[in-house]
């Protein structure tokens, strides 16, 4: 029997290099429970490679408001 395969790395957040595991794979991504204007969701696109972790995509919805500071 092959020796099971080591666990995937964590993935890291671009904003605060914090580790935390997607979940977009398995359809259930805590991500989709999350509200982000579509403005909010095109900034974020383009100001960072990869998904943010859940701490930091609850700040940026909790902040994400006409007139809001942007947080990137």
């Amino acid at each position: 029997m092959p020796p099971a395969a080591p666990p995937a790395p964590p993935d890291r957040c671009p904003r605060c290099d914090g580790a935390f595991a997607c979940q977009i794979a398995t359809g259930a991504c805590w991500c989709a429970a999350l509200t982000l204007t579509p403005a909010r969701q095109a900034q974020l696109a383009a100001a960072y490679d990869g998904c943010l972790c859940p701490g930091c995509l609850r700040e940026i919805e909790h902040t994400t408001s006409p007139g809001a500071q942007p947080l990137v």
